[in-house]
Formats: structure tokens, C-alpha cells, sequence
């Protein structure tokens, strides 16, 4: 996932960076079975990353 953060304020402090994550499932699993807490999953973790990005300078 591509994310571009923009200041309004201090266009020095922009920046543009790609996050990805992945997770592992036990390959007896029926994917569409897991899909769903899979992807939950992952959008906790990118979520989480992009968040300690943008605002670990405060």
C-alpha cells in the first residue's frame, strides 16, 4: 500500500513510503474459510504501521 503524507503546514515533513504485511494460515485451511480474520488481520497491522509513521515525530 502506497501512502503519501502531505503538509499542508511544513511541505519538509512530507513523505511517501509502501507498506505491505503478510500473515501465514495453515495450508490444511480452506482459504475462503479464513479470508475474512485474514484480512481483519492485515488491515490491523497496516493500520497500525501507518499510524506509527505519521505520528511518531510528535
Amino acid at each position: 500500500m502506497q501512502v503519501d503524507a502531505i503538509y499542508a503546514n511544513d511541505e519538509t515533513k512530507n513523505w511517501s513510503r509502501t507498506f505491505s504485511r503478510f500473515t501465514e494460515f495453515l495450508p490444511e485451511s480452506n482459504f475462503s474459510t479464513v479470508e475474512n480474520e485474514l484480512t481483519t488481520a492485515l488491515n490491523k497491522l497496516l493500520t497500525e504501521d501507518i499510524f506509527i509513521c505519521l505520528f511518531s515525530n510528535w
